[in-house]
């Protein structure tokens, strides 16, 4: 019986193996995904009685605010692209996303969201700006306006697709919708009909229209720093009856009864009464530390969501002294400027929220353990040296804090400057900082409570970046390609030469006698540094990816880029960019922190990725072998086998593959190879020395085949 029962098993196993599956020349090679921060920017915000939908990033979060002064987290839903638009109708939320399109999720239980459907539905890039539901039909700003049937939730199908002006807001109305955008002014389409909508009449307003709602007859629409109010009885005639003055651009308005709340650059919050809209009056205000851009409300209370990531949440009394309300704050990840791994922490310098630590004791579930923050300024990049931490703050300047203590980060030294810290390198008892009046400032920070500056010298533009590696620091100075200083004497910084590259270089290291650098012509290009005097360009290599942040380990480059995050290059040979791992995060990563095998990376908008490197795996071919008559996958030899084996296998064309490893139970344990390989036989060595032993089983999959063996470690 027990044999049956095995058998079985196993042959549930196999058939789940053999489910076709497409080829993605983005998977993952030798990387392994271990947690995910998937938090960021708050780029939407939604309120229906005392829930709040918001966007934190990639992540919809769901809270309860029936005390607007003590709200309640509870619940939350991960997407893999930040979040543009939410709108709630029939407890029913959908979700604008900036890569899966639209996505239909029940929120009859908020505590328990449980997604219904998406549209498009494939793992194609589809990008929502923005949404509107009315009745059975959604209408999304893509680049068009798309009206999607929904009366099915679980299957919305395309109704049609009106080629539209620009738009930035727009609002539905009755049969109308009403657009902005930017310097288009104000359109109005006709959409009594989904499946034939036009356009009606377009205001023309000079400025940026970034605004609009509509209540019964009255239009609203924010046009630079006023908001203008036309009567729309004659949808074919706007007439303009009144001018609300902000003094700022508006942003994004949302009318709630008699009100509408207005969100402006510099002023924060602006409510007006509209019960008569020819006479509109201020009735009440808040100004933010920084521009506010999303603004939603119900009767009783409204949210706004600001620039630099807060959410702030007001009790509204319409009959509140001017200049009353007293909000409580939501802080979402925000935006992530840099990230620095030392020991079981990562160190996130995260803008308008200062020093974030997170403790990655279990890269599985990465836990927010402290923010550390200053008013009025952000943060721009960190370094860490044994629990203290270095951070540059612009407007603020330098600021050192001692961090033994995760929960509760102190402050041990402060620079105070009128000049705000970009970067900044740490060398022993110095710290050299950039500074937006493009000056290198270099700091003795011998004593932390006592900081001295010894020298600085000018350069010749705003400076973008700089890597240091002793004696000589090399900038990035705008379109002008690399400058080479020699600080062999700090307080003497000599100027030695410079390097024009094509383009604009945005990432850059050193590496033995070479600066390896990456600009927007797409090129890795080696400058050879042997004689500091006169660098020369060796060698470059092309790469479409465009690549934001370089770090070298082990002879070994690792990048932070597009379509391909984490991206990690053997150096052996320079004349190739030969990749032995990489990462796929949908996304893009903008930063990376390597400790060992443990690397993070970073996307400023949408949070945090910790991965596990392992190249255990190697890869040979052998084209002197005859062209093979057939796809073959050849069982592993030895086997069994401690720790090392071989799979070998035969290709008829030149295509895409990957090669699993899989446990007994189905589960994928790693992805041994993915990418390009062309016709003949390929051996392929793997490491398990991390397994334990037991039953395996290696899958073959190409464009067009599939084929599956069972091996057996044993240690």
């Amino acid at each position: 019986m027990k044999h049956y029962v095995y058998y079985i098993l196993l042959f549930i196993i196999l058939s789940s193996f053999w489910a076709p599956v497409s080829a993605n020349p983005q998977d993952n090679l030798n990387c392994t995904l271990l947690g995910e921060w998937p938090y960021g920017l708050c780029e939407a915000v939604y309120a229906t009685g005392d829930t709040l939908f918001m966007a934190n990033g990639r992540t919809l979060q769901i809270y309860e605010i029936s005390d607007v002064q003590n709200p309640v987290l509870i619940s939350e839903v991960v997407t893999k692209g930040i979040i543009n638009a939410i709108q709630v109708q029939d407890q029913t939320a959908f979700i604008g996303n900036y890569k899966e399109g639209l996505i239909i999720i029940d929120v009859s239980d908020p505590v328990n969201p449980t997604e219904i459907s998406r549209y498009p539905g494939n793992d194609e890039t589809y990008e929502v700006q923005d949404l509107c539901v009315k009745d059975n039909v959604v209408f999304l700003i893509t680049n068009d306006i798309t009206a999607l049937d929904i009366s099915n939730k679980s299957e919305p199908t395309l109704i049609s697709v009106l080629d539209a002006h620009y738009c930035q807001d727009f609002h539905i109305a009755g049969d109308y919708c009403f657009t902005t955008g930017y310097n288009d002014g104000t359109t109005i389409y006709n959409i009594a009909d989904p499946a034939n909508m036009f356009e009606v009449i377009n205001i023309p307003l000079d400025g940026k229209n970034n605004a609009v709602d509509v209540k019964d007859n009255f239009l609203y629409t924010g046009c630079g720093g006023n908001v203008f109010v036309y009567d729309i009885t004659d949808i074919e005639n706007p007439v303009i009856i009144d001018t609300m003055y902000t003094g700022s651009v508006v942003h994004e308005m949302f009318i709630h009864d008699n009100f509408i709340s207005i969100v402006a650059s510099s002023n924060g919050l602006d409510i007006w009464d509209i019960s008569d809209p020819h006479n509109c009056e201020m009735v009440n205000y808040y100004y933010t530390p920084d521009n506010t851009f999303f603004v939603t409300a119900t009767s009783e209370k409204v949210i706004i969501a600001d620039n630099g990531g807060d959410v702030y949440l007001f009790e509204f009394d319409p009959d509140a002294e001017m200049g009353s309300m007293t909000p409580s704050i939501i802080e979402p990840g925000g935006r992530l400027q840099e990230i620095e791994i030392e020991g079981n922490y990562a160190y996130i310098a995260n803008s308008h929220h200062g020093l974030r630590i997170i403790d990655i004791t279990n890269p599985s579930d990465p836990q927010l353990l402290s923010t550390w923050r200053q008013d009025h300024c952000y943060a721009t990049d960190l370094e860490v040296k044994n629990d203290t931490v270095y951070i540059a703050m612009s407007y603020a300047g330098l600021y050192i804090l001692n961090t033994s203590n995760k929960q509760n980060p102190q402050v041990i030294g402060k620079l105070d400057s009128s000049y705000s810290c970009e970067y900044l390198h740490v060398e022993n008892d110095k710290i050299i900082v950039a500074t937006n009046d493009r000056y290198i400032r270099i700091i003795d920070i011998s004593d932390p409570t006592s900081l001295v500056e010894i020298s600085s010298f000018s350069t010749n533009n705003s400076i973008d970046g700089f890597e240091y590696s002793v004696p000589y620091l090399a900038t990035l100075e705008g379109s002008n390609g690399l400058y080479l200083f020699d600080l062999s004497d700090y307080l003497n910084p000599v100027k030695v030469d410079s390097f024009t590259t094509p383009n604009r270089i945005s990432a850059l290291t050193f590496f033995e006698n070479y600066i390896i650098t990456y600009d927007y012509s797409r090129y890795v290009r080696y400058i050879d540094i042997t004689n500091p005097a006169a660098i020369t360009e060796s060698h470059a290599v092309s790469y479409r990816n465009y690549i934001f942040e370089m770090e070298i380990l082990n002879n070994s480059l690792y990048t932070a880029s597009t379509s391909i995050a984490l991206n990690i290059f053997d150096l052996n040979d320079s004349n190739n960019l030969e990749s032995t791992g990489s990462f796929d995060n949908n996304d893009e990563a903008r930063k990376l922190a390597i400790q060992d095998d443990l690397i993070g990376i970073l996307n400023r908008e949408t949070g945090l990725w910790f991965i596990k490197y392992d190249p255990t795996t190697a890869i040979s071919e052998n084209p002197s072998e005859p062209v093979p008559m057939e796809f073959l996958l050849k069982q592993n030899y030895p086997n069994p086998f401690n720790p090392e084996t071989v799979i070998e296998y035969d290709l008829l064309q030149k295509q895409f593959i990957s090669i699993s490893l899989y446990n007994t139970n189905g589960q994928l344990v790693q992805k041994l190879y993915s990418g390009v390989q062309s016709t003949g036989n390929h051996k392929l060595t793997i490491n398990a020395k991390n397994l334990p032993s037991g039953v395996y089983f290696y899958k073959l999959e190409t464009e067009n085949a599939t084929d599956i063996k069972k091996c057996l470690l044993l240690k």
